[in-house]
């Protein structure tokens, strides 16, 4: 009788333990804590790194991203690597943050839930003083950009090193309910180039694959 309860003893406690055992796993899986994690060292903005998962991102920054509003991902003349399964990629944003003393929110760009680019937007009234800001700013990390064809841009520029590729555009907006007079809307997008990499390398390794 007592080796019977003995069984039952160790089998429940078993039980129990392969239970919370699943549950701690599925949230430290679900949350990218500890060995689910899958940022690395190398920067991306304010505390974010490089490949960082939209849960790690939301930690490190204390903040919320919310979905976009278009999916960007699934246009037909879409710049980024085609894919299989385009839903591999995901756009999130983050708003109602001050980056050089303008409004601005932040565009991140996700493959399998891994960052690989981000895009600031920032609003200002002075083109000049919005263009010295930027332009400052990243210069004094990556040294000295290259200008491209402006057409309708007021500013058109890119720096290109070794792990990111950065583009920056300035342009005028048409007056708004929110912006009545003259304003400027200033884009810098970050693109992580080891990142690109991989996802063309899985690009190709798919279409080969495919016959």
């Amino acid at each position: 009788m007592k080796k019977g309860l003995r069984t039952i003893l160790v089998f429940l406690i078993s039980a129990i333990a392969i239970t919370v055992l699943w549950v701690v796993n599925s949230f430290l899986k679900e949350h990218k804590f500890i060995f689910y994690a899958t940022g690395i060292e190398d920067k991306a903005f304010l505390n974010a790194t490089w490949e960082m998962s939209e849960a790690e991102i939301e930690r490190a920054n204390s903040t919320e991203l919310e979905q976009a509003k278009y999916d960007f991902f699934a246009l037909p003349d879409t710049q980024y690597p085609k894919v299989l399964k385009m839903s591999r990629y995901k756009s999130r944003i983050q708003n109602d943050i001050t980056i050089w003393g303008h409004e601005a929110r932040v565009e991140c760009a996700f493959f399998d839930d891994k960052l690989f680019e981000y895009t600031l937007f920032l609003d200002g009234f002075d083109a000049d003083e919005l263009h010295q800001q930027i332009l400052k700013s990243i210069s004094l990390k990556y040294g000295n950009g290259r200008t491209q064809n402006s057409g309708t841009y007021l500013q058109n520029m890119y720096w290109d090193t070794d792990l990111v590729h950065i583009c920056y555009w300035l342009i005028e907006q048409e007056p708004t309910k929110q912006f009545s007079s003259k304003s400027f809307l200033a884009g810098v997008r970050f693109g992580y180039k080891p990142m690109f990499r991989k996802i063309e390398k899985i690009s190709e390794e798919e279409h080969l694959s495919l016959f």
